[in-house]
């Protein structure tokens, strides 16, 4: 089995398979040879390589895993002037469309009434924005951050 790429899956080549090949091959040879209680051995052996062959086959590579854990930065800020926008930028993600991000913003009224507005949802590196209101009387309670992964 070999890897083509620093974060490529694995794929197979034609060793492993003639290994599975011969595995077979050797189990009817020593049913022709010796009979029932050897073939039975001998398939029990071809079937556990051919296990091994499917494990390597399926479990992923450690390349693969590494990119999963890669360190996600986001800011959030944002302008007490009015209009009141939030801004949100997070680096690290994985490319767009696969994960973005959205800045979340929790809005306060004078009364104390609160809701959310979401900005769009943006790629890796890039600002996304949202105001609450043109009003005046109306404020940033909070800023946040909603990443989302395809």
């Amino acid at each position: 089995m070999k890897e083509s790429g620093p974060h490529s899956t694995p794929v197979i080549t034609g060793a492993v398979v003639l290994s599975a090949r011969n595995h077979y091959r050797q189990a009817h040879q020593a049913f022709e040879k010796h009979g029932r209680a050897t073939l039975k051995k001998a398939l029990v052996s071809a079937f556990g390589a051919a296990i091994a062959v499917a494990s390597l086959i399926i479990a992923p590579s450690a390349s693969a895993a590494e990119v999963g854990t890669q360190d996600i930065d986001c800011d959030t800020w944002y302008k007490k002037t009015s209009p009141n926008v939030g801004y949100a930028k997070c680096t690290g993600m994985l490319p767009w469309p696969l994960e973005g991000a959205q800045v979340k913003l929790t809005c306060i009224d004078p009364h104390g009434k609160q809701w959310l507005v979401y900005g769009p949802r943006k790629g890796n590196g890039k600002t996304s924005s949202a105001k609450c209101s043109t009003d005046t009387n109306v404020g940033i309670f909070k800023v946040g951050v909603n990443r989302t992964r395809i």
